[in-house]
This record gives structure tokens, sequence and C-alpha cells, in this order.
């Protein structure tokens, strides 16, 4: 049994405006890199989630506020990651 033949590898490509993630076996999924929050209860009621991503957040932009998590090649979650980059 040849074991290499069995593996499937997996590429993620994290970027400021899109996301792509692409395995060995040929599929490629694309999606926007960004991310959606309920601004007030009213919005989280009505979409009935915390956090919404990609084009759902986008659908949504009205009831959210949208920022997208990568910038300059660093996520945008950390003070420490900002100052490094």
């Amino acid at each position: 049994m040849d074991t290499m033949s069995e593996r499937l590898y997996i590429g993620i490509d994290l970027g400021t405006y899109q996301s792509t993630i692409a395995s060995s076996s040929g599929t490629i999924h694309t999606v926007e890199t960004i991310v959606g929050r309920p601004k007030d209860p009213v919005a989280r009621n009505m979409l009935k989630r915390d956090v919404l991503f990609g084009a759902d957040a986008l659908k949504h932009k009205m009831s959210c506020d949208l920022y997208r998590p990568m910038a300059k090649g660093v996520t945008q979650d950390d003070e420490a990651n900002l100052a490094a980059a």
C-alpha cells in the first residue's frame, strides 16, 4: 500500500481581502476575509449569531460592524501584533 498517494495536502493563504484554502485533490475555496459583529442587541436577535464571516457578513453589513482581521500580514486582534507590523 502506497501511503504517499493517500495523503491530502492542504494550503491556506490568509489575505487582507480574500483567503483561499486549496488541497492536493484540486479543490480550491476562496472567501472574503471580513468579519461582522452585530451592532446592537436588536441586530443580534435578528441575526441569531454573534459573529458572521465572509459573504454572510457583507450581506448583513447594515446590521454589523465590519472589520478585516488581517492587515499588513498580521492579525488585528492584538496590540502586540499591530506594533510588530
